[in-house]
C-alpha cells in the first residue's frame, strides 16, 4: 500500500482527506491546530498529526516515513509552511505536489493591496467601521488605524490562540467574532450589518474560501472591499487534477455524491437548513433554469437540465416526414457520440484489470411472443461505427427487432439458451464454466458474440410496459460497464408545468473504468447532444456546429 502525506489547513485539504478516507492508500495528515484535527474524518487509513512543525521536524518525518508523495494543500497565503515543505521534500528527495486554489477575477470596485500593512495604510484615511476577515496573525498591522478599538471588528477562528491575539491587539470583546468558515453570502452580509461595516478586508481565497460570496455581500451591504493580493504561487494542480493523479497512480476511485432536493416555492427563506447546506456545498447544481437562478451562489458551477420537449419535438418532426424515430434511438445515439469524445467510457474491467474495447455495441431487450402464446424476452445486440447517425442507429435497431420478433424466428442467443436449459444440471455448469473462462480471458469468441453481457452499453425500456425506471446493478459476468433504464413518463415536477411529461432514466456506471472528472466531461457532452438532438443527424466527423438553446429547460 502506498504512503501519502497531506499538509492540510484549507477547505480543499479537508475535502482531500475526506476523499482519501477508505481508499487503498495510507495517509498521514498534518494540520497546524487541534481544532483543525476535529474537522477531519476518522478512518483506519488516516493518521492525523496536529501542531506546527518546523522544517527540521518535517525532514525527519519524511526520512522516517518514506512517503511516495507529499501533497501541499496549505493556504495560498501560508508561504512559510509551503517553503518548509518544499525544502524538506528537496532534502529527502520526496515527490512534492502542490494543490492550487484557483484565484478569482478582480473587479473595478475592489481595492487591491499587496499586504496587511498596505491595507492598514489605505484604511487610515477612510471613515466608518471595518470588518477584518484575514485571521488573527496580522491584527497588529491594523492597530495604528485611528480609533482602532471602536472601528475594527475581527472575524477569527474559535481558538484560544486567536482570541488571545485579538485581546493583545486591543480589540474589545464585543468586536471579536469567533466563527469557522467558509461562510455563505447570507452570513457575510449578516456579519457586515452586525458590524455596521463601511469596509471589509479579505484575501483572495477563491471560490473554496468564499471569496465570491464576500464580494456579493459587500456590494449588498454598501461596503467597500479591500483585497490583499496573493503571494507568488508555485506550480501545481487544481483539486480535480490532484484527484486524477491519485486515481491513476495509486488506484483510488472517485465516488460522486448526488443529492436530489426540492427547493419549494423557490426562495432561500422557504428552504430547510439541510437543503440550503446541500446547495451551498455542491460542486455543481443541475436543474431547471428558474431554479438555478433562484438558489445558485455566485461563482457556483451550474448546468441547465435537459429539455424533454426539445427531444419530443425532434422526434415528432421526423415522424411527420416519415422517419419513425424513438427515444431509445436518440439516447443511444447521444450516448455513443459522447463516448467518441470520451473513449474511456468504452473501457471495461476484467479480472481486476482495465481494458479498452475495440468496438462499440449496444444490447437491449425486446418482448417476443412464442408459438404457444407466451410472451417472453429476448436480447439483441447491435454494433455502431463513427459513420452512424441517429437515422442509421434507428434503422439498425429496427432491423434487429424485425429479424427477431416473429414467433418462428430465434436468434443465436435464444437457440443457445434453449439448448442449455433442455439438459438438467447443464445451465449451472455452463454458467460456472463461462464465468471462470471469461475471468481468465479464455471464453471463445463465438460465446462472446452470443452474450448480451459482453457489450458497451445495456439499455432497457421499461416505459414500453408502463413501469417506472430502476437503477440496475452491473453484471458480474461479461464486460457491461453501463446500464441504462428508461422509465414511464411522469409529470414534469422540475419545471413546474405538470401538464407536460418527462422521462426519468436510471443510469449505473462502473466507477473503475475512469475518474470522476472524466465521467463529468462525458456527462456534459451527453447532455449537450440531448439538448441539441439535431446534432445527431450528422456522423461524428461531420458534426454541425450548434448553439445552445436559450429557452428554459427542465430535467430528464
Amino acid at each position: 500500500m502506498c504512503n501519502i502525506c497531506v499538509f492540510a489547513g484549507t477547505t480543499e485539504g479537508r475535502e482531500l482527506v475526506e476523499f482519501l478516507a477508505g481508499q487503498p492508500v495510507q495517509a498521514t495528515v498534518c494540520v497546524a491546530t487541534e481544532y483543525g484535527e476535529t474537522l477531519l474524518p476518522e478512518a483506519e487509513n488516516i493518521t492525523v498529526l496536529a501542531g506546527r512543525i518546523p522544517v527540521e521536524d518535517i525532514i525527519r518525518m519524511l526520512q522516517r516515513m518514506r512517503f511516495d508523495l507529499v501533497i501541499d494543500a496549505t493556504h495560498p497565503y501560508a508561504t512559510s509552511i509551503t517553503e518548509s515543505i518544499c525544502t524538506a521534500c528537496r532534502e529527502t528527495q520526496t515527490e512534492y505536489l502542490r494543490l492550487l486554489r484557483q484565484s478569482s477575477e478582480q473587479t473595478k470596485d475592489v481595492v487591491c493591496v499587496e499586504n496587511a500593512a498596505a491595507a492598514a495604510a489605505f484604511l487610515e484615511s477612510t471613515r466608518g467601521n471595518i470588518l477584518l476577515t484575514t485571521g488573527s496573525k496580522e491584527l497588529a498591522a491594523y492597530s495604528g488605524i485611528p480609533d482602532f478599538a471602536q472601528r475594527v471588528y475581527a472575524r477569527v477562528l474559535p481558538m484560544d490562540a486567536s482570541l488571545e491575539a485579538c485581546r493583545a491587539a486591543g480589540l474589545k470583546a464585543a468586536h471579536i467574532i469567533a466563527m469557522q468558515g467558509p461562510f455563505s453570502e447570507e452570513m457575510d452580509l449578516a456579519t457586515l450589518r452586525f458590524a455596521n461595516a463601511a469596509w471589509m478586508v479579505t484575501k483572495d481565497g477563491g471560490e473554496a474560501g468564499g471569496f465570491p460570496a464576500k464580494v456579493s455581500a459587500a456590494r449588498k451591504a454598501g461596503a467597500g472591499l479591500v483585497v490583499i493580493g496573493r503571494p507568488p504561487q508555485r506550480e501545481g494542480l487544481p483539486f480535480a487534477a490532484v484527484l486524477d493523479v491519485l486515481c491513476k497512480r495509486f488506484g483510488c476511485t472517485v465516488r460522486p455524491q448526488v443529492r436530489i432536493v426540492g427547493i419549494g416555492p423557490g426562495s432561500r427563506e422557504a428552504m430547510t437548513r439541510e437543503v440550503s447546506d446541500a446547495i451551498e456545498k455542491a460542486d455543481c447544481l443541475i436543474g431547471a433554469k428558474r431554479m438555478l437562478e433562484a438558489v445558485a451562489r455566485p461563482g457556483q458551477h451550474t448546468c441547465d437540465a435537459i429539455a424533454p420537449q426539445d427531444i419530443a419535438d425532434f422526434i415528432r418532426t421526423h415522424r411527420r416526414a416519415g422517419v419513425r424515430l424513438n427515444h431509445m434511438s436518440v439516447i443511444i445515439s447521444a450516448y455513443y457520440k459522447a463516448v467518441l469524445r470520451n473513449p474511456k467510457l468504452n473501457y471495461f474491467v476484467m479480472n481486476g484489470r482495465i481494458y479498452r474495447r475495440n468496438h462499440f455495441c449496444v444490447s437491449f431487450v425486446i418482448l417476443k411472443k412464442q408459438a404457444d402464446g407466451v410472451v417472453n424476452e429476448t436480447t439483441l445486440k447491435v454494433y455502431l461505427d463513427e459513420n452512424d447517425t441517429v437515422f442509421t442507429v434507428n434503422q439498425k435497431i429496427k432491423d434487429a427487432i424485425d429479424a427477431n420478433k416473429a414467433e418462428h424466428q430465434s436468434n443465436s442467443t435464444d437457440k443457445f439458451a434453449k439448448f442449455m436449459f433442455s439438459v438438467p444440471g447443464l445451465p449451472k455448469f455452463v454458467v460456472w464454466l463461462a464465468y471462470h473462462l471469461d475471468k481468465h480471458g479464455l471464453l471463445p469468441r463465438k460465446i462472446i458474440d452470443l452474450s448480451p453481457f459482453h457489450t458497451s452499453m445495456f439499455i432497457t425500456n421499461l416505459a414500453s410496459i408502463k413501469t417506472s425506471y430502476i437503477h440496475h446493478h452491473c453484471y458480474e459476468f461479461g464486460t457491461t460497464s453501463v446500464l441504462v433504464c428508461m422509465g414511464k413518463p411522469v409529470p414534469n415536477y422540475i419545471s413546474g408545468d405538470l401538464t407536460k411529461k418527462m422521462m426519468p432514466i436510471g443510469v449505473v456506471m462502473d466507477e473503475r473504468i475512469c475518474t470522476g472528472y472524466e465521467y463529468a466531461a462525458f456527462c456534459n457532452d451527453f447532455r449537450r447532444y440531448m439538448r441539441l438532438p439535431r446534432m445527431l443527424e450528422y456522423p461524428f466527423c461531420q458534426e454541425e456546429p450548434a448553439k445552445e438553446p436559450s429557452q428554459e429547460t427542465a430535467a430528464v
